[in-house]
């Protein structure tokens, strides 16, 4: 499966609307956000759509509304 055909098949699945397209570093993780519930079955066929269009990239697949969020201490000011 070639890039084009597995974002085609993420956008085909329940309740994704909307992919961004982005290089991505070997040292960076993917994270996904869901609104909904996902099964066991759908997470795992999230996971290796993106593996095959980025082997071996980290990926974190979030549900339910949960976002995440690094917050750097130079933003928040060292102590």
């Amino acid at each position: 499966m070639n890039r084009r055909d597995a974002i085609k098949a993420v956008m085909a699945m329940p309740g994704v609307t909307a992919i961004a397209v982005a290089t991505v570093a070997p040292e960076d993780v993917i994270v996904l956000e869901h609104p909904g519930l996902l099964s066991q079955e759908a997470v795992a066929n999230i996971r290796a759509t993106v593996q095959r269009v980025w082997p071996g990239q980290r990926v974190i697949v979030l549900e339910e509304g949960m976002t995440m969020q690094i917050q750097r201490a130079a933003a928040v000011g060292a102590r």
